[in-house]
């Protein structure tokens, strides 16, 4: 936490494991690097070229073949990133009730650096008897609706 994240397909284009996995280096005090990683079909899938060319999401064109003007007519996480300008100090952040999550957040983070520190694994890691990880699986499933989760 938080720098690993496995996330399943956004738009939902299909409904099984998630292809990717994904982790933030942070690189200094203000900038980090993300690296993500995708699972590739088998020879032959012909769902992977579209997927490693990305797909034209923004006014039928990619992210990368966007202009400036076409940036801020389709927004992103990225322009979402970096219109808040530079991080700031925490001890300069007037923080508002709505950013109670990031106060959690860092909180939890906090906890899982001192849980490190001690020799033990943060709060979202689980472990088997034998002290093996337990896999981390992400996607989008379909779950049949059963009268118990009805109510």
């Amino acid at each position: 936490m938080p720098n690993i994240r496995v996330v399943a397909d956004p738009r939902v284009g299909n409904f099984t494991k998630t292809d990717n996995v994904a982790w933030t280096l942070p690189i200094d005090d203000e900038t980090t690097r993300i690296f993500t990683v995708f699972r590739m079909g088998a020879e032959g899938d012909t769902a992977w070229p579209t997927k490693i060319k990305f797909s034209p999401m923004y006014g039928g064109r990619t992210w990368y073949e966007l202009d400036a003007e076409g940036h801020q007519r389709f927004p992103g996480d990225y322009e979402a990133q970096v219109g808040q300008g530079r991080v700031t100090l925490h001890s300069e952040e007037r923080l508002a009730s709505s950013d109670r999550g990031v106060a959690m957040f860092r909180t939890l983070f906090k906890r899982a650096i001192k849980a490190v520190e001690a020799g033990q694994d943060p709060q979202c890691v689980s472990r088997t008897e034998d002290g093996a990880l337990i896999k981390l699986q992400a996607g989008n499933y379909l779950v049949e609706r059963t009268a118990a989760s009805a109510t």
